[in-house]
């Protein structure tokens, strides 16, 4: 059961690490200054874990700890006479989330859009964005020439493209 726990701590936090640390480098100024809060919104978060009852909502709730640990650390250094003040941090770090959840909606988006290609031109963009080959390399591995890829690959972004707009139109009829 703890290591159930310790998993899904740990999977939480490298899923969404990145928002967290943009967050905090948004409230606080140098990579020492970024790494120190982040380390004590990590132990914090770690400790109060048990009390996180969905976790769909950690990303909201590691924000709300590291929210308050950018306003302490920031109190401790209040010294240094360039630190923003607490509204324009406040402000920062809530832009920070509502951008955080409108990509994360898009990447959901964008994997819905994904599912509804023909399986060889799904696996074709997954293999051209994963994989370590350059484009002439997937082109000789899919029996085209260069700028016959770069064509497909660019009439498949602009399906996606489309596909995900179409979807954000609906829901916001």
């Amino acid at each position: 059961m703890a290591s159930d726990k310790h998993e899904s701590f740990i999977s939480l936090l490298s899923k969404h690490g990145g928002m967290l640390r943009g967050m905090i480098r948004n409230g606080v100024r140098g990579q020492m200054e970024v790494d120190e809060v982040m380390q004590r919104v990590s132990l914090i978060a770690w400790k109060k874990f048990g009390q996180l009852n969905d976790p769909s909502g950690f990303p909201k709730w590691a924000a709300t700890i590291a929210r308050f640990e950018i306003m302490k650390f920031r109190r401790e250094r209040a010294k240094d006479s360039l630190q923003f003040n607490d509204t324009v941090t406040e402000m920062l770090m809530t832009e920070s989330i509502e951008e955080t959840e409108i990509r994360d909606h898009r990447i959901h988006l964008l994997e819905e859009c994904l599912k509804e290609l023909p399986e060889d031109r799904r696996e074709l963009l997954m293999q051209a964005y994963e994989s370590e080959s350059s484009m002439k390399e997937l082109a000789e591995q899919v029996g085209r020439t260069p700028d016959a890829l770069y064509q497909m690959m660019s009439r498949l972004r602009i399906t996606l493209l489309l596909c995900i707009e179409r979807k954000i139109g609906k829901q916001a009829l």
